[in-house]
Formats: structure tokens, C-alpha cells, sequence
């Protein structure tokens, strides 16, 4: 598992590198935002964006993680004694868990969802000064620099 994050790691820095010569591809910043917290967001370049999703979403797996430790630890209580408080306590981190996975993929989609806005808007600035609106009394003119 460490070295696949590892490996994850060095193709997502690698890449980001080469990001700054070649315009932002958007399907490339969704992945890296589904596969890293975070990721799409570093790699348009968007570092406080980047800091706050994958501050979320690590918080968000972490209480998952501790919630399917607590409910698998009372389920395998109450198998072994059959006591309803145990039974009830697994219920309760149950449900906290499906509602972590809610969550967590809320969180992940939206994060994808900005990462590929903000890759396609990345040469935005450039394409905004080839643009050139003129309004008279009369008439209103549009002008494109190719």
C-alpha cells in the first residue's frame, strides 16, 4: 500500500511539473482530485484550495476509519455475548458510517467537479484580452484577436 502511494505520489509531482508549459487538462485534474485529496486542486496550482480539500477529506476518512473500527468492534461483542447494549452501539456507528460514506463522496465529487472548472478556466486571463466589446449610440461592435 505505501509504495503504490509512493508511486501515486512521483506520477502526480512528475506531471504537475509539466503543467505549467501546456494548458491545464481538466479530465486530468478530476482524476488526480478522485484519487488524491486534493489533487486536482494542487495540480492547476490553486495550493490554498488544495490545503483545505485535503485537510476535509483526510478528516473525513479518518472519522470513517474510527467509525469502522468502533462498529466492528461492537458487532464482534455482540456476537460473542448477544447483549442488545452492544447490538445498539453497533447500530449507532453503523449509521454514522453510512453517513461518512455520504460525505466522503459528496466531498470527493464536488472536489472534482472544481478541479475541472478551474482547469478549464486556467487560460482564462489570455483569452479575456483577445476579446474586445465596443458600444456607440448606434451599434455594438465585437472584436476577436486571433
Amino acid at each position: 500500500m505505501k509504495f503504490f502511494i509512493l508511486l501515486l505520489l512521483l506520477i502526480f509531482l512528475s506531471t504537475n511539473t509539466m503543467a505549467y508549459e501546456t494548458p491545464k487538462k481538466p479530465l486530468k485534474a478530476a482524476i488526480f482530485s478522485l484519487v488524491l485529496p486534493g489533487g486536482g486542486q494542487y495540480y492547476n496550482g490553486s495550493k490554498m484550495k488544495f490545503a483545505f480539500v485535503f485537510a476535509v477529506e483526510s478528516s473525513l476518512i479518518g472519522i470513517t476509519s474510527y467509525h469502522i473500527y468502533r462498529s466492528e468492534r461492537y458487532y464482534n461483542k455482540y456476537k460473542s455475548s448477544l447483549n442488545e447494549t452492544d447490538y445498539q452501539n453497533y447500530l449507532k456507528y453503523y449509521y454514522k458510517l453510512k453517513n461518512d460514506y455520504w460525505w466522503i463522496g459528496t466531498t470527493v465529487i464536488l472536489s472534482m467537479i472544481d478541479a475541472y472548472v478551474d482547469a478549464h478556466l486556467s487560460d482564462y486571463d489570455e483569452k479575456k484580452r483577445k476579446i474586445h466589446l465596443k458600444f456607440s449610440a448606434k451599434a455594438i461592435g465585437f472584436q476577436y484577436d486571433f
